[in-house]
């Protein structure tokens, strides 16, 4: 079923469920929804979402920025999304600006035209291991991949015998032995000026590591067929388990789909009034203050002090709001399950029909 409604979006720190002051409360008229009245239990019982929030450039009559932009809601259209590396923190994202917090001190913001009106795509060069070019792109157009920035999905994903080179650069031992021994990669993606620009990614940031039970080594005492909970027993084992957050998924166009494993190490931000995404090293919790940029300078087409611009405007002036609403959202939480659905499937490089 479809239909129109409106949406308000508010900060759940300071206004928990929209019940408080409006002033700062981000209104979203007219917005298209679409419901299932009917569904498989499968997958869908186990996926920790309820629903999907259309984010695509506003020439989309469908995402929420085309609606924002008809309404004038915004001073500028842009938004800026972080996520989370850890399942149990939530991820932002901020309408109108920026959140400076989530950003690496030092680190520059890089500046990528987008290929089309309707989504976020820019253009990728080659993928390195190590600092060696693997040549991805080499048989493409102008020697260039398509790419989409895509925060809806949990991996990072390529055509079939790219990703498969990939992989064999990168073996994985599922119990996560070899992970201090694996590569570094990065993604080479042309600025705006024509230049690249390597972002590099950590084997612990494209690795998906979780913790599963040791079958048959826990025990618990029973009354009735009910578990006495604190009353003896033994918890079950743990051990690590680690699968590549790099998946095959084949669309036409040969695109490659820049998901979670590489947005929750770079702060993307999306500016639909200019036509381009921005990149820059993410800041979580437990990392030291600072961090290397990725090589290369933005030039004068959009500088850096964008960040310090965005976040020091008049929208984003007051304490906790950045322009008219930041939403703490739990985007670390995706990935998890669908590691459970791929492992049922015993298929973890075919993620087309989860994602």
């Amino acid at each position: 079923e479809s239909g129109l409604t409106d949406l308000t979006f508010c900060d759940r720190h300071t206004n928990v469920a929209c019940q408080g002051d409006q002033e700062h409360a981000l209104k979203v008229p007219h917005q298209p929804v679409g419901m299932s009245t009917d569904q498989t239990s499968y997958p869908f019982r186990i996926l920790p979402f309820d629903g999907i929030l259309g984010l695509s450039p506003s020439s989309n009559s469908g995402s929420v920025l085309h609606q924002l932009k008809a309404a004038k809601a915004l001073a500028r259209n842009v938004f800026g999304v972080y996520l989370s590396q850890d399942t149990h923190r939530s991820g932002s994202i901020a309408f109108g600006g920026i959140e400076r917090q989530y950003i690496a001190p030092g680190s520059q913001v890089h500046w990528h035209k987008t290929g089309s009106p309707r989504e976020w795509r820019v253009a990728m060069k080659d993928i390195f291991v190590d600092g060696r070019p693997l040549h991805i792109c080499d048989s493409q157009p102008e020697g260039i991949c398509p790419a989409i920035a895509d925060t809806g999905s949990s991996l990072l994903t390529g055509p079939t015998g790219d990703v498969e080179k990939l992989l064999r650069e990168i073996p994985t031992n599922s119990d996560c032995s070899n992970l201090n021994n694996m590569p570094n990669i990065s993604l080479q993606l042309v600025d705006h000026q024509g230049k690249t620009v390597l972002y590099p990614l950590a084997p612990n940031e494209y690795t998906l590591r979780t913790q599963e039970e040791v079958p048959d080594t826990g025990k618990s005492d029973f009354w009735n067929n009910f578990p006495l909970l604190g009353k003896g027993g033994k918890s079950p084992e743990l051990h690590d388990r680690c699968d590549p957050g790099i998946g095959v998924l084949d669309v036409p166009g040969r695109k490659w789909i820049l998901g979670d494993t590489f947005l929750r190490r770079y702060y993307s931000i999306y500016d639909d009034d200019r036509h381009a995404v921005g990149l820059v090293r993410s800041l979580h919790p437990d990392e030291p203050l600072g961090g290397r940029a990725p090589d290369s300078a933005t030039g004068d087409w959009r500088p850096a002090s964008m960040v310090a611009e965005a976040a020091n405007s008049e929208a984003a002036a007051k304490p906790g709001m950045v322009a008219t609403a930041a939403l703490e959202v739990p985007f670390g939480i995706v990935a998890p399950a669908l590691l459970k659905m791929a492992r049922r499937r015993q298929r973890f490089s075919k993620m087309d029909k989860f994602i």
